[in-house]
């Protein structure tokens, strides 16, 4: 792109930064957020701890910026385009030696200056009033090195390593194939393998009274081997004990030279735990051996006449990988990716649809993006879908998602790390993809579009 075209893209992207600046919605949300956002870091209280005061605050604070500065966002993008058509002045701009795709791409350049300026500021706010809270409450040693612990830290979670469920299974069924124990019919065998892997699926995940279970990490990289690392669980008791408590006991470490005969030094720890309940064990890193393998065995006590059952996804290891800032600066830039979005769409809309019109669509498919995980979930549910809720599931797949696993709040308020990765996959789907898509239709329309007839 030569130096003319950018100057000119340049001269619109001021014009619509000022423009937006002048609006009294902008100045609007810019005072609630300066004003609430520290009251917010006074009046919230959490469990009563350091930790859980830091991750209210850090949900409910996040969570407003991204709301007002995406809603903002949309406002600016839907008004820009539609107000110069209002207004007659795309009539004179076009009379000058700018291209259309020019103007549009200066619109968006000068929606996303703005936006990124409100958000370095409101992130800045926030990340200064999350430094400012444990000075604030003045929190006990052991509150503010479990704060600095699971809060003031970016955790890898890595799961341990899968069962193949699927080669037990088929090793199982030759065995039956041996004994003649198969059924003949073909429908009633395909029931007898579901069944078989479906006992197994519940054994993998279970630890009947007296018995033990192994898991194995591997590919393991703390980044401070002088720190910790963490072991997160919760079970569930088949037949709680009367007090809810479960006995068990753990051994972590490198255990492979048992094989060989030779004594190991594992971290072992008696543990007495509430049903249902999720807890951390803390351990040394220096358990972790070069190359990144680790072995987690559970005892679960015959004294608790229960088999406990440990749920998919609830057992897993952490560890500090990156720091706080780091993950904090990640997260902001997912709240970006959101923005460039919409900032995106509300022009490409506004190139051919009025002003309400614009807004009704953009907020639609913003709340549907909050929703979208919520929806999907619940359709999984439903069996035998109708071409209905079928196209509906696709269509969602299709949009941009900002809930659950999407969400960089969850992320913080946890203490779990944003990998580049995963920042790089967000900014792959939703700006490289459909923010590219959304700018080429507005670009396509805008080009195409009759702004005025010419009479004589």
């Amino acid at each position: 792109m030569g130096l003319k075209k950018m100057r000119k893209i340049w001269a619109v992207a001021k014009i619509t930064v000022a423009q937006a600046i002048r609006m009294k919605i902008a100045l609007l949300f810019f005072i609630l957020l300066v004003i609430i956002l520290p009251v917010l870091s006074f009046i919230i209280t959490g469990d009563g701890t350091l930790k859980g005061k830091l991750q209210t605050f850090t949900a409910y604070g996040m969570g407003l910026m991204n709301f007002l500065l995406c809603i903002l966002t949309i406002i600016i993008a839907s008004y820009t385009l539609s107000s110069d058509l209002k207004q007659n002045m795309l009539h004179t701009i076009l009379t000058k030696p700018i291209r259309r795709f020019e103007l549009f791409i200066g619109k968006a350049m000068g929606l996303l200056i703005l936006d990124l300026g409100l958000l370095i500021i409101f992130s800045g706010l926030i990340y200064g009033l999350i430094l400012t809270i444990p000075y604030l409450t003045k929190p006990s040693d052991e509150e503010m090195q479990a704060a600095k612990n699971e809060f003031f830290t970016a955790r890898a979670e890595i799961e341990p390593v899968p069962i193949d469920i699927e080669k037990v299974k088929n090793l199982a069924m030759e065995d039956f194939a041996k004994e003649n124990k198969l059924p003949k019919d073909p429908q009633e065998r395909f029931v007898f393998e579901q069944r078989i892997l479906a006992e197994l699926n519940a054994q993998a995940r279970s630890v009947p009274p007296g018995m033990s279970r192994l898991w194995q990490f591997e590919g393991l990289t703390p980044k401070d081997r002088e720190g910790s690392i963490y072991i997160k669980y919760k079970f569930e008791a088949v037949s709680p004990p009367a007090d809810e408590m479960v006995i068990s006991y753990w051994s972590v470490g490198d255990l492979r030279p048992l094989k060989l005969g030779l004594p190991v030094d594992p971290y072992q720890t008696g543990r007495k735990d509430k049903n249902k309940t999720s807890y951390e064990i803390e351990m040394p890193a220096s358990l972790i051996p070069v190359d990144g393998h680790l072995d987690v065995v559970f005892e679960n006590y015959v004294e608790n006449n229960t088999t406990l059952i440990f749920p998919e996804g609830e057992f897993k290891l952490l560890y500090r990988s990156d720091s706080f800032e780091f993950n904090f600066v990640r997260a902001c830039l997912i709240i970006f990716a959101r923005m460039i979005f919409l900032a995106v769409l509300g022009l490409s809309l506004s190139t051919w649809l009025s002003f309400p019109v614009v807004i009704l669509i953009s907020f639609v498919i913003f709340f549907i993006g909050v929703i979208s995980g919520f929806i999907l979930d619940s359709l999984t549910y439903v069996e035998n879908l109708t071409l209905f809720f079928g196209l509906l599931k696709y269509l969602l797949y299709l949009l941009p998602r900002f809930d659950g696993q999407h969400s960089p709040i969850e992320f913080m308020v946890s203490g779990r790390m944003i990998s580049w990765s995963f920042l790089g996959l967000i900014y792959l789907k939703l700006f490289c993809l459909q923010t590219v898509f959304a700018g080429l239709a507005g670009i396509s329309i805008f080009s195409r579009r009759e702004i005025a007839k010419i009479s004589v």
